[in-house]
């Protein structure tokens, strides 16, 4: 009888529940969020692009021990929760069609490796470079209007894009300038001959356009598309481009606007631009370097 007493009759002291509870928080905290030790850092302020002429590598993916760590945006110090002498990759990224939401290891850059020892609490600094890929494995066609003609650059009226040398107003040697002359309201331009086919080995690989660019007017972006005959099967403008008064590097991805005519059974491809104004506008100007188009093997 008096156990039963005690148990009607007890109230629970309100310090004693605090207590308890603060207990279990603290060892489930532990269990949850067990202590992860001091990083050490890799700084990396930019990527060096040896022989491939002006890039923007705006981010680079980190491995380090086989591990991927993540992807950075540079300048970046970033934490490894590793030490001693470990290995480190470093691909080389870019902003996809200018959109800076858009961003992906480039395919086209080979990647960076070297070896670190790693301190916790401390700064390794690396100062990673890169190249294109081996021939072997992709193919290049170039446009800078200096000395690479592997490809043209031609307004579908028959004109071409003339070579400037203008050391004021270029980014790197000479460049091409395309003008829309005061009573003209449209201009469209393009590489002439299709400058690559579907082949033996079929479609899928990686497809880029680089390219610098200014221009007084917003332009646009498109593939056209042809049969193995030659014949003209539709035109996709995919990707329009704002007025800037300074020089812009851009890489365009081009696998989804070429598969979008590969529906309508286009199988050579070639690069348009083109852009509009009111024709009592004075005259507009577009420059253009450094084109290159970029597919792998």
């Amino acid at each position: 009888m008096q156990t039963k007493y005690f148990f009607r009759h007890w109230m629970p002291n309100p310090f004693s529940i605090f207590l308890v509870v603060l207990l279990v928080h603290f060892s489930a905290c532990e269990v949850v969020n067990p202590e992860e030790g001091i990083p050490a850092f890799l700084k990396i302020d930019a990527v060096n692009a040896q022989g491939t002429g002006l890039q923007e590598i705006s981010d680079v993916w980190v491995f380090v021990d086989n591990q991927a760590i993540g992807a950075f945006n540079l300048p970046a110090e970033i934490p490894v929760l590793m030490s001693g002498e470990q290995s480190v990759v470093i691909a080389s990224g870019v902003v996809e069609n200018g959109i800076l939401s858009f961003r992906s290891e480039y395919p086209f850059f080979e990647r960076y490796e070297t070896t670190a020892t790693l301190v916790p609490g401390e700064v390794v600094t690396i100062s990673p470079s890169t190249s294109y890929r081996s021939f072997s494995e992709i193919e290049i066609y170039e446009k800078d209007w200096d000395s690479k003609v592997d490809l043209n650059l031609n307004e579908l009226d028959g004109g071409s894009i003339p070579s400037i040398n203008s050391p004021s107003e270029a980014i790197d040697g000479k460049f091409g300038l395309a003008t829309i002359s005061e009573g003209v309201s449209t201009l469209e331009i393009s590489t002439g001959i299709p400058y690559f086919s579907i082949n033996g080995n079929g479609f899928g690989g990686a497809e880029f356009m680089e390219l610098h660019y200014k221009s007084d007017i917003d332009f646009e972006i498109g593939v056209i598309g042809y049969d193995a005959l030659g014949n003209f099967k539709g035109v996709n403008f995919f990707l329009g481009m704002k007025a800037r008064e300074d020089w812009r590097k851009i890489y365009v991805r081009l696998q989804e606007p070429i598969a979008q005519l590969l529906n309508i059974e286009a199988t050579q491809f070639e690069i348009a631009f083109r852009t509009a104004k009111p024709s009592e506008d004075p005259e507009a100007k577009l420059y253009f370097d450094n084109v290159k188009f970029l597919r792998q093997k």
